[in-house]
């Protein structure tokens, strides 16, 4: 029976080629399971083998990709084969056939038994400077998995000037483990970040990255700069990049993003209103502001409220929860009529705006304490519970449920507990958020 697999492996592979690779190769361990090492090595690997060298390159670069992930079965002897076969392979004047090589190697650099590094450089490096794209992208995905055998960074880092845009973005999204273990990588990280000529893509990318990897950079000057950048220019995506990055810069040097003076009023003309609120996000609490300028972001604030755009009512309410959980003091900024503001959410149709002010609702308990929950919270989404319908109730569950976690006092934890238990009952209609709860006093 097992003969049979032959045949349609052929027919697999010589119609479709590479266009099927990775269906086989999910098929691959089923297949080793089925057949066993022995049928692999003496039967499978000299059937397939003999395709390597087909004239159509789909089929030789499919059929040796088959053959990699039929190790370590195939045997000793077979995969130092196709080692010495990704050598050929790598110097083909066929972009398939190349690829197969760089896409081979964290297989079969495991089984190669003299220097690792110098199979590293004749297959990986080498591709960096391929003339095609694809093959470029993937060796940089290869080479960030075996950053232990880079000996010249400068290769990968030179790719910062590649003329191709998918390229850099390659560079960019791996960008993270080369800063890991070669400095000089933050420079190309605020190359790009900096850069107006780039495209808007690498650039936002850029950001991102800075973000994802700040505790491994070093420069927070550096970062710095490039947020200042950011935020003269025209796109507001760019402005967001880099206002995201404050908070982080200012847990480093608070001292750096005070000397960020009249940042909201930099703004005032600004029509765009996710602008508006993710400065007073990620600026309010982290740098010089005045009066006039929390009074217009207050505006700014309430205006996010009454929005007839429900994705802006959500970036208002989370707004209001960042502020109330950055650990700075800005009652004087989050008055009653916020807060009033936030209860009306509660209300509204748009069910993630709904879900988010319950959550706030919690964070005002967190931050304001239980004296204020009993005076303010309490009565609300008592009010609320009892005369509501009940995909409203469903946000509303959630407040309680949030409360309990908290830890409430005994009377509040008795009202409360005497809610939750009651939704239980109608839980055709309640979907219950398991939260674990908080047993400190």
């Amino acid at each position: 029976m097992l003969p049979i697999f032959l045949p349609l492996f052929r027919e697999i592979i010589t119609k479709c080629g590479s266009s099927i690779l990775s269906e086989l190769i999910k098929f691959t361990s089923k297949y080793k399971e089925i057949c066993g090492g022995k049928f692999i090595k003496k039967k499978v690997f000299p059937f397939i083998s003999a395709f390597i060298d087909s004239d159509e390159n789909d089929v030789g670069s499919c059929s040796f990709s088959f053959l990699t992930h039929l190790i370590p079965e195939i045997g000793q002897e077979n995969i130092q084969k196709l080692i010495s076969i990704s050598y050929k392979l790598n110097k083909l004047n066929i972009p398939n056939s190349r690829l197969a090589s760089i896409d081979s190697f964290p297989i079969l650099v495991q089984y190669f038994n003299d220097d690792k590094k110098k199979y590293f450089n004749d297959i990986i490096s080498q591709s960096l400077n391929d003339a095609h794209y694809l093959i470029q992208t993937h060796s940089i995905k290869v080479a960030s998995n075996h950053i232990d055998l880079i000996t010249d960074s400068k290769i990968i880092m030179d790719l910062s000037s590649n003329p191709s845009w998918k390229v850099k973005l390659s560079l960019l999204e791996h960008i993270g483990v080369f800063i890991k273990a070669f400095k000089e990588f933050e420079n190309v990280l605020f190359q790009f970040a900096r850069n107006k000529d780039e495209m808007p893509i690498l650039r936002e990318m850029a950001f991102y990255e800075i973000d994802l990897n700040f505790e491994n950079i070093t420069n927070i000057n550096e970062i710095f700069c490039c947020v200042d950048v950011a935020l003269r220019q025209k796109d507001e995506n760019m402005v967001i990049a880099g206002l995201k990055l404050i908070p982080k810069i200012y847990m480093k040097n608070k001292e750096i993003t005070q000397s960020l003076q009249s940042l909201l009023s930099r703004f005032r003309t600004t029509k765009k209103e996710n602008v508006q609120l993710y400065l007073l996000k990620y600026a309010l609490p982290y740098t010089q502001v005045s009066q006039n300028e929390k009074e217009m972001g207050k505006r700014w604030l309430l205006a996010g409220f009454d929005s007839d755009d429900w994705a802006i009512n959500d970036i208002a309410i989370d707004v209001i929860d960042y502020l109330l959980n950055c650990q700075i003091n800005l009652d004087d900024f989050l008055t009653d009529d916020i807060f009033e503001k936030v209860t009306q959410m509660l209300n509204n149709s748009a069910l993630n705006v709904r879900n988010r002010a319950a959550i706030v609702y919690v964070s005002y308990a967190k931050n304001r304490g239980w004296d204020f929950t009993r005076q303010k919270i309490m009565p609300n989404i008592r009010n609320v519970a009892n005369n509501c319908s009940i995909p409203i109730f469903q946000s509303i569950i959630r407040v309680y449920i949030g409360l309990k976690a908290l830890g409430p006092p005994q009377d509040l934890k008795k009202e409360i507990t005497s809610v939750i238990s009651k939704a239980k009952e109608k839980k055709e209609f309640i979907y219950m958020v398991r939260v674990k709860e908080n047993k400190s006093k």
